[in-house]
């Protein structure tokens, strides 16, 4: 659910309102479809508690069980910006 992860951009909103930038996250999509190892990889932004949130969020994710069968590694780059840019 990507709308957990733009929860954790609206809370970092409050404390700094011109944040905007980019989080990095790599992780492991196992068999089951359950996601494991999740860290940040690159980040443009350096506010240590929205990176840690957005790393919880995608720990909790779900996907479909990948189609090899096996493990899948995927880094995916979250961008984040103020509705005027």
């Amino acid at each position: 659910n990507l709308g957990s992860i733009d929860a954790c951009y609206a809370d970092a909103l409050k404390a700094a309102p011109t944040l905007s930038g980019s989080i990095s996250v790599s992780f492991t999509i196992d068999v089951d479809g359950s996601v494991d190892g999740a860290t940040v990889s690159a980040s443009t932004i350096t506010d240590s508690s929205m990176k840690k949130c957005v790393v919880d969020r995608v720990s909790k994710l779900k996907f479909p069980r990948p189609a090899s069968g096996s493990k899948t590694f995927v880094t995916y780059p979250f961008r984040f910006k103020l509705p005027d840019e």
